[in-house]
């Protein structure tokens, strides 16, 4: 059972160190006792891992930092469900969990496929057949099935798929000041990054509003781990979503007050935490 915070017994669910500190070495001490070296030995993890890294987009949120924040996610889930006795296919989330975003940003339609997550399958298929020893097909089935059900369409049925959805939005469902905010910002530094083109003007509004919509949609999912698992994700995620949306309501209605641009400064605010009171909002650049 898990205690009365949500924590995980055993495990830590939060990610306890800086993805861009973890490395290779660090993860394979950790965990790679718990592979087969007859079917994934470490020169095996070092190709994807090495893939992955090359692969991955450059992106403000979406980048191979969060790749690794996402494994160290998924490999925490493994454990918790071991310990209540469901068995995972630990190479498939290693696989998912690295290339689950790779070739995002690329024009995937011009490479023959329908969307970004059928792209990044196509390379988790890829690194996955050229490695020697071969892995099993049901491995590799495994992940590339994973990856797919990141899809905000899909319907994760599999263990190892429901545990990539977990780990891939872990942060929406803690600390709402010191991670699921700052996991927002990150995104909207992205959102105008990427589609921030000349002539036109991200909207703010309906980045925030877009967001909200797609959380809502992956949370209200059947990402429950099994009979055993009462951990208080869930809950806080909802929490967290239905507090970003009250925040920037508020935030909206104060900024109508005075600044040119209202979307921008209405993110601003609730994003860096900003007291939400007129007098601040009337300060504002």
């Amino acid at each position: 059972m898990t205690e009365p915070d949500g924590s995980l017994p055993g495990v830590s669910y939060e990610v306890t160190i800086d993805p861009s500190d973890l490395t290779q070495d660090a993860f394979w001490e950790l965990h790679g006792s718990k592979f087969d070296p007859a079917v994934f030995p470490r020169q095996s993890f070092d190709a994807v891992w090495q893939f992955a890294e090359e692969n991955s987009a450059d992106f403000e949120r979406h980048n191979f930092d969060h790749a690794k924040e996402t494994l160290w996610a998924v490999m925490e889930l493994a454990d918790y469900c071991e310990e209540n006795g469901e068995e995972v296919d630990r190479v498939a989330l290693v696989l998912a969990a690295l290339t689950h975003d790779n070739g995002l940003g690329e024009d995937f339609k011009a490479l023959g496929f329908d969307t970004e997550e059928e792209y990044a399958a196509a390379l988790c298929d890829k690194v996955a057949r050229s490695l020697d020893p071969k892995l099993p097909e049901t491995t590799i089935a495994v992940a590339k099935q994973a990856v797919l059900d990141t899809a905000i369409d899909a319907e994760p049925a599999a263990i190892e798929s429901k545990i990539m959805v977990n780990g891939d939005l872990q942060n929406v469902g803690e600390d709402y000041e010191t991670c699921f905010l700052p996991v927002t910002k990150q995104l909207w530094e992205e959102y105008k990054q990427r589609y921030d083109k000349p002539g036109g003007t991200p909207n703010d509004i309906l980045f925030i509003q877009a967001s909200i919509a797609v959380l809502r949609t992956y949370i209200a999912k059947d990402l429950s781990l099994g009979p055993f698992d009462r951990r208080g994700w869930h809950t806080q995620a909802r929490q967290n979503i239905e507090r970003l949306d009250r925040e920037f309501q508020i935030a909206l209605s104060l900024a109508r007050r005075s600044p040119a641009d209202i979307g921008t400064a209405a993110v601003k605010a609730v994003i860096d935490h900003l007291p939400l009171t007129g007098e601040h909002q009337d300060n504002s650049d």
